[in-house]
């Protein structure tokens, strides 16, 4: 199930749960992406994974660096200009090729939705939480047959036990992408309540 799909229906069984028939006023169509943070001549605009550029008709009160994930709502208003209802951070991070002195942290997840959009790698996941804060990194390295293998590296960095929080990553995949318009397969591994998943994907070629 795709990411705007799992939203919708959560958001839809909020809003049947908290409205009435009566007396309910309508609101306004709007959509639930990942997307970009870009920063161009003093203006904040929203690039989606399909490469969409989003423009805000009001210019947000809000402060994110260049190429921060974020999970925004929003309402098409005309051409992709758009109105801006709500706008979260998406924890953001890069690949960093593995070498000996590495270590993958293997504490499980359990993975709601992983997939690969544009250039990033996107995953929403629950991890059991108290009050720590966590780690997360994407490694990678190559074999000899020159596939790209990544490694989801997670650690409760010594939280105490909690409960089932859902948590959102993003990873940016340009170190493994190919500089013409082909695409990179890779495989992920990933250890899970379930034991150890392994997915495969590819990611496109650099844009020009």
């Amino acid at each position: 199930m795709g990411l705007r799909r799992v939203l919708y229906l959560m958001l839809f069984s909020l809003f049947a749960l908290g409205c009435s028939k009566e007396g309910v006023e309508r609101m306004d169509d709007f959509l639930l992406d990942f997307a970009t943070v870009n920063k161009s001549s003093g203006k904040t605009y929203f690039i989606l994974d399909n490469y969409r550029v989003l423009v805000p008709t009001i210019e947000p009160t809000q402060s994110w660096n260049e190429g921060q994930r974020v999970g925004i709502n929003y309402t098409l208003l005309n051409g992709d200009t758009i109105k801006i209802n709500s706008v979260s951070e998406i924890y953001t991070g890069q690949l960093k090729y593995i070498d000996e002195e590495e270590e993958i942290e293997d504490d499980p997840i359990k993975i709601e939705s992983v997939w690969v959009g544009g250039s990033h790698l996107n995953i929403i996941f629950y991890a059991e939480y108290y009050d720590t804060p966590h780690i997360i990194k994407l490694f990678y390295n190559i074999d000899d047959n020159s596939e790209a293998k990544l490694y989801l590296s997670y650690s409760r960095n010594g939280d105490s036990p909690g409960y089932s929080k859902k948590m959102y990553a993003s990873f940016n995949l340009a170190y493994i992408q190919s500089e013409s318009e082909d695409s990179t397969p890779f495989k992920l591994s990933i250890n899970t309540f379930a034991g150890l998943r392994v997915y495969e994907f590819a990611v496109s070629g650099k844009r020009r």
